[in-house]
C-alpha cells in the first residue's frame, strides 16, 4: 500500500516538474536586453524614408523628422533597462529643449511581443511619456539597421545620423551625444568605445539569448540575473531524469539524490529573483 503511495506521488512529482520546466523554456524565448556598447557605424548617413503611426494612431514618417536633431530610442514595456532610460531621457527633456532636440520613442512590443500591444497601451494611457510614441514597423528594421533594445539613436539636422547607442547608458552619456547633434559640443569618441562590444563573436546580444545551453558559460559576467534564472530549470532538468529513474527502478540512494536536487532547484530561485530585483534598479516598469 505505501509503495503505491509513494508511486503516485512521484508521478505527480514529475507532472509538476516537467510544467515548470515547459514553463521555463517557453519563457525564455523573449529577446535580452542588448549589451551596452557605442557605435559609429552609421554616422553620416541619411536617415532612409519610412512611415509608420502614433499609439493613438496618428500617422507618423521620417518627413517629421526633418530640419531639427532627433534622440530616436526603442524600448520594450516590459523592459526594466528600458524604463530606467525612459526615466532619464525625461530627466534630461527641459535642456533637450532648450537646445532644440526632440526625443521620439519606438515601442518595439507589435514587433518583439504583440501579445503584449494592449497591455503596453494600458501602461502608457495610465503613465503617459511626454514624447511622441511611434509603434514598431517591420520596415524600421532596415531603416534604423535594427538590432534590438534599448537602442538610442541620435540623427542631426541635416538628416543624417550620427552616434547610435545599444543597451542602457549613463544620462551622461545620453547628454553627450545630444549636445553634439546640437551642435553644441565636440563629436563623441567611437575608438576606443566607452562600452566596447564583447569580443568572441558575442555581439550586442547576451551570449544566453534563445540559447539557453550557452549561459553556463557566458562572455560577460555582468549581467548575472539572466545567467542565473537557468539554474533552477537545469536542476529541474536533472530532477525530472532522476524522478523517471526511481519510476522505473525505486532506490533509496536515488530518491536521496532527488530530494537534494528538489532542494537545490527551490534555493537557487532565491539569487535569481533578488538579481532580477538588482538588475531592475528596484524599479519595474511604470506599474511597479
Amino acid at each position: 500500500m505505501m509503495a503505491k503511495s509513494d508511486m503516485r506521488s512521484r508521478r505527480w512529482q514529475v507532472v509538476l516538474v516537467a510544467g515548470t520546466i515547459a514553463i521555463g523554456l517557453t519563457v525564455d524565448g523573449t529577446d535580452a536586453a542588448l549589451i551596452p556598447s557605442i557605435s559609429g557605424e552609421l554616422r553620416g548617413r541619411p536617415l532612409p524614408s519610412f512611415e509608420s503611426h502614433t499609439l493613438d494612431g496618428q500617422p507618423f514618417s521620417s518627413r517629421d523628422l526633418v530640419g531639427k536633431p532627433v534622440i530616436v530610442n526603442f524600448f520594450a514595456s516590459w523592459c526594466p533597462v528600458c524604463s530606467m532610460e525612459l526615466k532619464d531621457l525625461q530627466t534630461l527633456q527641459p535642456d533637450l529643449r532648450q537646445h532644440g532636440v526632440s526625443v521620439i520613442e519606438v515601442l518595439v512590443d507589435p514587433v518583439e511581443t504583440p501579445d503584449t500591444v494592449d497591455e503596453a497601451r494600458e501602461q502608457l494611457a495610465r503613465n503617459p511619456l511626454p514624447f511622441p510614441v511611434v509603434m514598431m514597423m517591420p520596415a524600421l528594421r532596415d531603416v534604423f539597421a535594427y538590432e534590438g533594445f534599448p537602442a538610442t539613436y541620435f540623427v542631426k539636422a541635416d538628416g543624417t545620423f550620427s552616434t547610435t547607442l545599444f543597451g542602457y547608458q549613463p544620462i551622461e552619456q545620453l547628454r553627450q551625444v545630444a549636445w553634439e547633434i546640437a551642435g553644441q559640443g565636440a563629436e563623441t569618441t567611437i575608438a576606443p568605445p566607452s562600452s566596447p562590444v564583447p569580443s568572441g563573436g558575442v555581439g550586442r546580444h547576451p551570449p544566453w539569448e534563445k540559447r539557453p545551453l550557452l549561459a553556463l558559460v557566458p562572455a560577460p559576467w555582468a549581467q548575472w540575473h539572466p545567467l542565473l534564472v537557468h539554474f533552477p530549470i537545469a536542476l529541474l532538468v536533472l530532477e525530472a531524469a532522476f524522478v523517471c529513474a526511481l519510476l522505473v527502478r525505486p532506490s533509496e540512494r536515488l530518491a536521496q539524490f532527488s530530494t537534494w536536487l528538489l532542494g537545490a532547484a527551490v534555493a537557487s530561485l532565491v539569487p535569481t529573483i533578488l538579481t532580477g530585483i538588482r538588475d531592475a534598479g528596484a524599479d519595474l516598469g511604470p506599474d511597479s
